[in-house]
């Protein structure tokens, strides 16, 4: 089969095509002939060898999550899989075939093709589980979101209306980027990549600031997203695209009583039952034309390159998806 390695980290010219056996599934796993790839911040992160919560060893296939079709399981396994095309949690995702276990396979819906299904896997479960379960969104708040223009901001900013936000706040680096938020549902866009981008926030707020902020760059913006949080607000970490957090004081918190959570879907994903309502909401979202699922690029697993480095350009709006 063919698959993509690399032996070291660094640039995306690290990443080499090459040809390997055929993965066998063990007793617990499945093998899974692959149709598409997701592309993740987090596959560029741990190819670069930043800081990521799961180590790296080298060498390594990057890939997290794909979407295909069951035509193996290990010893004593449900044959009644086979044949089935899921969504999969894997480590080494950018391959023909895969096996993964059995427990980190989803049914996929019918009426999602399977670009649609990748697009909709980490990102929609990370966008609803941060609102819904470590911001805990109700009716009326407001929210910014940073990244708007990313695979999870474009869903997150659609999620945070249809959970009945009053005010949501778009953060995006380019102007497609700002526009593409309004025009899928933000109230407002702003450019969060410049000094003190928190004034504009509260300037539209009315000075209150935001009850819910949705941290995906780590670093300093972090400290301009808690300027921007409204008394009892809530900022939630779930990535470190510009570098880590710095250790925070608590007692920096309590003169707005305010709360940091922090979000991995690793962890997420630890209560299967959770995760499949969660894919079932948002499927029925997607079908129904409520939640509009924003598909980047496409590339064939000899570009995976090329779509890491379009990830990294930080021009993409939507997802970017590998398929083969």
């Amino acid at each position: 089969m063919r698959a993509i390695r690399f032996y070291e980290t660094g640039t995306p010219d690290v990443l080499r095509l090459e040809t390997m056996p055929i993965p066998t599934p063990q007793p617990g796993q499945v093998r899974i002939k692959v149709e598409t790839i997701g592309v993740n911040f987090a596959d560029t992160i741990r190819r670069r060898g930043e800081y990521y919560p799961a180590p790296l060893v080298l060498p390594a296939i990057p890939g997290m999550e794909v979407v295909g079709i069951v035509d193996a399981v290990g010893s004593g396994g449900d044959q009644g899989l086979i044949g089935r095309r899921v969504f999969a949690r894997v480590n080494g995702g950018a391959a023909e075939y895969v096996v993964t276990a059995t427990a980190a396979i989803y049914p996929c819906p019918g009426g999602l093709d399977p670009v649609q299904a990748v697009a909709l896997f980490v990102q929609g479960l990370t966008a609803a589980l941060i609102l819904k379960r470590s911001a805990e969104i109700k009716p009326g708040q407001s929210v910014f979101i940073e990244a708007a223009g990313g695979g999870v901001g474009t869903l997150a900013v659609q999620l945070a209306k249809i959970y009945g936000a009053g005010t949501v706040i778009g953060g995006a680096s380019t102007t497609p980027k700002r526009v593409a938020a309004v025009a899928l549902g933000a109230d407002h866009a702003i450019d969060y990549r410049q000094p003190g981008y928190s004034a504009s926030i509260r300037e539209l707020t009315g000075g209150k600031g935001v009850d819910i902020v949705l941290n995906s760059s780590g670093d300093h913006y972090f400290n301009e997203g808690l300027k921007a949080l409204a008394l009892f607000g809530t900022i939630v970490v779930y990535g470190s695209a510009s570098g880590p957090v710095a250790p925070v004081q608590i007692e920096r918190l309590f003169g707005g009583s305010q709360r940091v959570a922090a979000f991995f879907l690793m962890s997420g994903m630890a209560e299967p039952d959770l995760v499949t309502q969660t894919l079932a909401e948002l499927t029925a979202l997607v079908q129904s034309g409520r939640l509009k699922l924003q598909i980047a690029a496409t590339y064939p697993l000899e570009e995976l390159a090329a779509a890491h480095q379009l990830m990294e350009d930080g021009t993409a709006v939507g997802k970017i998806v590998i398929t083969l």
